[in-house]
């Protein structure tokens, strides 16, 4: 069954296996590259301008009009015009707020994306991408999005897809520079007997020390029997939402910037993990 929705300008069909949109997005971009082009010129003119007496003020604002639209010519490999795209090569899609008001972002499997501007029907759009009735080959309704990947609960394994193994080498990392400064601190009362060096060294010591045991303990697994679980949970702090997998080996995995945590508590519930 097709689902369509209206843009100023065209349309977006949901297919059973495609989905089709009818704007004017590469003729746009088209026109945006053209002004890129001249920008740049206006820019290199202007840098030339600049070691010249003349209107500082122009010279400025070509400068940064340039600067400007060069980003927009860099980012040119990695956009979409596709107006036919399978639903096998969407990685996740979701409305944005740009400057130019509120879009639909498509992030394909070729890592460029797709955007769908001119969005008529916005509410009814956002609550079709987060409702569980679509159909699966879009959004598995066991597959959650996270900020730079995916969390997808398959038949007998949790599959997770982020940059953990980086984040907790960058911890440990800088853990390990406090441990050191810590130590620092401290042979520098052994030595000279100062007592701020003390209290410094003794608190970095008592605050890192552990820290640096408890990043070591924790998970990197990408993926994760099921039968591994002990019980999974989200959790709330500082302002930031994260997912606990306890592991029967008593590490935990941890899975930051999840962006529908309420859904996702709620399929853990259903599998009854929590």
């Amino acid at each position: 069954m097709e689902r369509t929705f209206r843009l100023k300008k065209g349309e977006i069909v949901f297919g059973a296996d495609k989905l089709i949109i009818t704007d004017k997005a590469l003729m746009k971009w088209r026109i945006l590259l053209f002004f890129s082009a001249s920008a740049l010129i206006l820019g290199l003119t202007s840098l030339i301008a600049w070691f010249t007496p003349g209107d500082q003020y122009q010279s400025w604002l070509g400068f940064f009009l340039g600067i400007s639209f060069i980003m927009a010519l860099v980012a040119a490999p990695f956009r979409s015009f596709q107006n036919e795209i399978d639903l096998k090569e969407v990685k996740s899609m979701k409305l944005t707020r740009g400057f130019f008001g509120e879009y639909l972002e498509i992030k394909l499997g070729n890592k460029k994306i797709r955007r769908v501007y001119d969005l008529v029907e916005k509410e009814e759009l956002r609550e079709f991408i987060d409702t569980d009735s679509i159909s699966k080959p879009l959004f598995e309704s066991n597959a959650f999005e996270i900020k730079k990947g995916k969390i997808v609960f398959e038949a007998d394994k949790i599959v997770i897809t982020d940059h953990v193994r980086s984040q907790k080498f960058s911890i440990l990392l800088l853990l390990a520079s406090s441990i050191f400064l810590g130590t620092a601190y401290f042979s520098g009362y052994l030595k000279k007997g100062d007592r701020i060096g003390l209290w410094l060294g003794v608190f970095l010591l008592l605050i890192n020390i552990p820290a640096f045991f408890l990043m070591l303990l924790r998970s990197t697994q990408n993926e994760i029997s099921l039968k591994e679980v002990k019980s999974m949970k989200i959790k709330h702090r500082f302002g930031n939402v994260f997912l606990d997998i306890k592991l029967k080996n008593y590490r935990t995995r941890r899975v930051t910037e999840i962006f529908n945590p309420e859904r996702l508590k709620a399929y853990i519930h259903i599998l009854k993990l929590s």
